[in-house]
């Protein structure tokens, strides 16, 4: 019977974990006005601060950032997000960003954005922070946590 008992209670621990686990993995989805990008082979993560992470160059290949450019500093573990008007520049394993605008020489010295978790490198890919990268962009992020819904709504360009 005590067998019995430790049988049927592993059991409900392995289900119950198997569960959770499942329920956990649910893949995150990211709207921007209206749109769901396509992440094919990098695909959003949430990081250890609960926040969500997004492949850099994938989420500037979607149809609303994909005039800027992005290059990759390796010497100085940079991505670096530019248009003619501005660049921003994030370091891997740092809280910081740094936002230089090209066109308002008052405004020429790179401004530092504390930011709550940091951009990072994963499985070779760069994965910059969603919220501090929208909101540096004028736009405004939405976090359905119960489905894992990013929406991201451009409020401005550039």
């Amino acid at each position: 019977m005590k067998k019995m008992f430790v049988l049927i209670y592993f059991m409900v621990m392995v289900l119950t974990v198997n569960v959770t686990f499942a329920a956990n993995s649910k893949a995150i989805k990211v709207i921007v006005d209206g749109q769901e990008i396509k992440f094919t082979d990098a695909k959003p993560t949430i990081d250890g601060n609960n926040r969500v992470l997004v492949p850099a160059r994938a989420m500037l290949n979607c149809e609303m950032y994909n005039f800027y450019e992005i290059n990759w500093n390796k010497a100085k573990k940079q991505v670096i997000i530019s248009d003619p008007f501005k660049t921003i520049t994030f370091e891997i394993g740092k809280n910081t960003a740094y936002v230089e605008y090209s066109t308002l020489p008052e405004y020429n010295k790179p401004k530092t954005i504390k930011m709550d978790t940091s951009a990072k490198i994963i499985n070779n890919r760069i994965y910059i922070p969603l919220r501090s990268f929208v909101e540096l962009l004028y736009g405004e992020v939405k976090w359905d946590s119960k489905n894992k819904v990013v929406t991201i709504i451009n409020n401005a360009v550039g």
